[in-house]
């Protein structure tokens, strides 16, 4: 395990339907395709899969005055809204330049 140049960060190369996701579009898109195909693979009318799109930290950027509070940092908040803003997205954050959210604060 480990990250992948795709944005998967700890998902084997041998997942169900890993290499056809990577080329379906977007990081909505591929996450769809993946759950989709592991639904597939395990068949049970119970099992709903779901991956999470996003790391933990970037759950972090969907309250950025709770973050800022707990942490006491002045600004930190402006600082979450402008990495969401400049991403597009709370899930598109580590697909920038600036690579993953732990390294934006």
């Amino acid at each position: 395990m480990g990250h992948h140049a795709d944005g998967f960060y700890g998902l084997p190369l041998d997942f169900p339907g890993f290499p056809e996701a990577l080329g379906t579009g977007n990081a909505h898109a591929k996450v769809a395709a993946l759950q989709e195909r592991f639904a597939q693979e395990i068949n049970h009318p119970r099992f709903i899969p779901f991956l999470a799109l996003h790391e933990f930290e970037a759950w972090l950027f969907s309250a950025p005055a709770a973050v800022e509070a707990h942490f006491g940092k002045a600004n930190l908040a402006e600082k979450l809204r402008d990495a969401v803003q400049e991403a597009g997205a709370l899930e598109l954050i580590s697909q920038g330049a600036l690579a993953e959210p732990a390294a934006r604060v």
